[in-house]
C-alpha cells in the first residue's frame, strides 16, 4: 500500500486536488494520498518538489529500510575502495610514465564514475536516515 502526502502552496490549487483526489489516487495507483497547505515531516521518504507543490512517498512498508541501509553502506565501502585504488595507480609516477594514456584515461574515468555514484549513495542514506 503506497502512501503520498503532497504539500500544496496555494489554496486554489489545493482544492482543485482534493476535489479530484479519487481520480489522481486511481491514476497513480497509490492507497492513500494526503493532501494539505501543512503537514508534518515525512520521515524516510523519497520527495520531489515543484514551484506548487512538495510530494513526498514514505518508504517505510515498501522497503526493508534497515537492510537497505546495511545494502547501501557496503556498497559505499566498496565504491570508496575502487577509488582509493584508481586514485593510488594516478598518484603513482611508474605507473603514469610506464602506462599507455589509454589505461591512464581509463582510470581518471573509474575515479570519476567512482565518485558520482559514491554522491547518489550518500544520498540514499541521508534520505534513509532521515
Amino acid at each position: 500500500a503506497i502512501k503520498v502526502q503532497l504539500l500544496v502552496r496555494e489554496a486554489r490549487q489545493l482544492s482543485m486536488l482534493v476535489d479530484n483526489l479519487s481520480y489522481i489516487r486511481e491514476m497513480a495507483n497509490v492507497s492513500e494520498i494526503t493532501a494539505g497547505q501543512e503537514l508534518a515531516r515525512v520521515p524516510q521518504a523519497v520527495s520531489a518538489i515543484t514551484a506548487a507543490a512538495e510530494i513526498y512517498v514514505p518508504l517505510e512498508g515498501i522497503i526493508d529500510v534497515d537492510k537497505e541501509l546495511v545494502r547501501l553502506n557496503k556498497e559505499l565501502q566498496s565504491t570508496l575502495k575502487d577509488i582509493e585504488k584508481s586514485e593510488a595507480k594516478l598518484n603513482n609516477e611508474q605507473f603514469l610514465s610506464r602506462a599507455p594514456q589509454e589505461v591512464i584515461s581509463k582510470e581518471k574515468a573509474k575515479v570519476e564514475e567512482g565518485n558520482i555514484k559514491k554522491e547518489g549513495i550518500i544520498k540514499r542514506l541521508q534520505i534513509l536516515q532521515s
